[in-house]
């Protein structure tokens, strides 16, 4: 996975960028089921943040996966 953090703009306004690269290894990994975490930091993003990126055949199993890991109701 490429990680790269800078500024940039969008529409003349700055913003802070954070890149992710997808290998076709790392897509492999998520299609069977092995989520990819880093750390904010990574991207020289200040804060206890962690992100994680995962894939699943729908938006709605997704979902799903993602309440089971959290713990989360549906509202």
């Amino acid at each position: 996975m490429l990680k790269m953090g800078g500024r940039g703009d969008v529409d003349g306004k700055p913003v802070e960028l954070m890149i992710i690269g997808l290998s076709h290894k790392n897509l492999d990994e998520l299609r069977k089921g092995h989520p990819i975490k880093c750390r904010a930091s990574d991207f020289g993003v200040t804060g206890d943040i962690e992100i994680v990126i995962f894939s699943g055949p729908t938006e709605m199993a997704m979902a799903r996966e993602m309440a089971d890991w959290f713990d989360l109701k549906p509202t």
